[in-house]
């Protein structure tokens, strides 16, 4: 079946998007839950709409990418010292049985 997704209705969910991270996300890039798990959860997928963007030729505004950005360096600034950023749940730092993700931010390619 054809699609009637149309870049009008692209541009609108940009905007409503851009909308709801400005609402969402601290200046300083911190989710406004205050919560690892929203942080990296969202960011994940933030993550994986600036690949899509990017490998479909879709320009994002500014402020998305700017966002993102600041989310990842918000999330950097929370790394234990490892250098890992716990995995989702509530088990946070103290659960030796959490499973860590490696995070580097200097492998990080992304720019506004």
């Amino acid at each position: 079946p054809k699609s009637t997704f149309t870049k009008k209705h692209g541009q609108k969910v940009i905007l409503k998007l851009e909308k709801e991270m400005k609402r969402q996300y601290y200046k300083d890039g911190f989710h406004q839950e205050q919560s690892i798990t929203y942080q990296w959860y969202t960011l994940d997928y933030l993550l994986l709409l600036l690949h899509a963007s990017e490998s479909m030729n879709v320009d994002l505004p500014r402020t998305i990418k700017k966002t993102v950005i600041m989310a990842l360096d918000a999330l950097y600034q929370i790394v234990i010292q490892r250098g890992c950023a716990p995995n989702f749940g509530d088990g946070g730092f103290d659960n030796q049985h959490d499973i860590f993700y490696q995070f580097y931010p200097s492998e990080n390619k992304l720019s506004i």
